[in-house]
């Protein structure tokens, strides 16, 4: 095949193509590897602030566990002289499946009394409390109910308080 006047040989137009690429490569070469360079900078610091942030947490709860030791150690002076007569009321919320159990109220409530708090609010979603509430109040002596409300489904037991 002879080649016309104005056509040119396919091999010549991919050197020319190619030449003019030549140009193009290396700045997509060089965007390539920005854009690498950048998304390992980008996962690097990610890395660095989740450590730091995790370290500050591990830290924290080092912190909380060592205070709890101290404090259940009696080591701490602040926490040592806790008074209980201090306390007025004393809510307690109580889930549903522990509710159900009402001899365990029952305990928690003796134990309450026995150090002292006169006033206890117990809370449950459910209303088990306030169906168990006639049981509660025959085991103590002297516990008056104070107020049940309906919509908030809430017991309130006054210890050692007498009747209006």
């Amino acid at each position: 095949m002879k080649a016309g006047a104005g056509a040119e040989p396919p091999l010549l137009r991919c050197l020319c193509l190619n030449r003019s690429m030549d140009f193009i490569r290396p700045k997509r070469m060089l965007y390539f590897w920005i854009d690498k360079i950048r998304n390992v900078l980008l996962r690097l610091s990610w890395h660095l602030v989740h450590s730091i942030i995790n370290l500050c947490y591990f830290t924290t709860g080092m912190v909380h566990a060592l205070e709890s030791h101290l404090i259940s150690r009696g080591l701490l002076r602040k926490y040592k002289s806790l008074h209980i007569s201090k306390i007025r009321y004393l809510a307690i919320v109580i889930e549903s499946e522990d509710a159900c159990r009402t001899s365990n109220v029952i305990e928690l409530l003796q134990w309450l009394a026995a150090l002292g708090i006169k006033h206890v609010s117990l809370y449950d979603n459910e209303g088990l409390l306030k169906k168990s509430k006639d049981i509660i109040l025959e085991k103590f002596d002297g516990a008056v109910l104070f107020q049940v409300l309906f919509s908030l489904l809430m017991v309130k037991v006054d210890f050692f308080h007498s009747s209006p």
